[in-house]
């Protein structure tokens, strides 16, 4: 690689392209133009999982770009059901120590 790098600093043109691909490779994919609805709830799903559907009907969408777009809502609806859990689990655990404090205080 060091004699790759000397060429490329002498001027090797060919050399020089080889190490700039590799330090800034080009973008293999491609942005892709499809109305998306905003995915806020986990029943949002099913309004991005029609547009993904309209959009390979209509041919705006070939079947690795509705991949990629697929995935890309199942990780969102995957983050907002964690969210979820994570404040039910809050709040029964706020209940529990409510109840416990409730249980340990003297009755009079």
């Amino acid at each position: 690689m060091t004699w790759q790098f000397e060429l490329a600093l002498a001027g090797d043109v060919s050399c020089l392209r080889m190490m700039l691909d590799r330090i800034y490779p080009a973008r293999k994919g491609q942005p892709v133009n499809v109305d998306m609805p905003p995915i806020n709830t986990s029943q949002d799903a099913v309004a991005a999982i029609v547009a993904i559907w309209t959009a390979i009907r209509e041919g705006r969408l070939t079947p690795d770009e509705a991949s990629a777009l697929s995935i890309a809502a199942d990780r969102s609806i995957q983050a907002i059901e964690l969210h979820e859990i994570a404040k039910r689990v809050a709040a029964l655990e706020e209940a529990r120590d409510k109840r416990d404090e409730k249980n340990a205080s003297p009755q009079a």
